[in-house]
């Protein structure tokens, strides 16, 4: 499967699944991004201030139980705080952006959201494992990630 069918697949499994297997993706996919977020190895006081840098740490340790509007709340105190604007590690960019569309879809259950939380997923794997971009899932963490979102989604 190439990289633009497994998009198309993705996106229709977010879009054909029912609020209660999204919210269950969601949940997984956030756990997961912080889990493999890898920061220890990202000069963290040069990316950002130092209150981003605690409504980082405050949002990852407690991205399961925040409201909404609280870790809404965190994500714009970790945007105000950027000091490397354009040019963000991308392990950091990916927890950032995955925590503001968490965030978004908490506060409003809209699916493109979702989808924006399982693209910073893939592109977290894409990442670290550079899969060929005409065989997406002969890597094997990519098939992994694809495994886990069709039982997820049941897709």
């Amino acid at each position: 499967m190439d990289l633009k069918t497994f998009d198309t697949w993705r996106i229709g499994a977010v879009e054909n699944a029912s609020p209660a297997q999204r919210m269950a993706f969601a949940r997984d996919t956030i756990r997961q991004v912080i889990e493999a977020a890898h920061l220890d190895d990202v000069d963290l006081d040069y990316e950002l201030d130092g209150d981003a840098l605690d409504a980082l740490h405050e949002a990852m340790a407690n991205a399961l139980t925040t409201p909404a509007d609280a870790l809404k709340a965190l994500d714009r105190r970790i945007e105000q705080g950027i000091l490397t604007e354009g040019n963000m590690d991308p392990r950091l960019l990916f927890v950032h952006g995955a925590i503001g569309a968490w965030a978004d879809f908490l506060a409003t259950g809209d699916p493109t959201s979702l989808k924006h939380l399982a693209n910073e997923a893939v592109s977290q794997i894409d990442y670290h494992f550079e899969p060929k971009i005409d065989d997406f899932l002969a890597c094997p963490q990519m098939q992994a990630e694809r495994d886990r979102i069709a039982v997820l989604l049941k897709a």
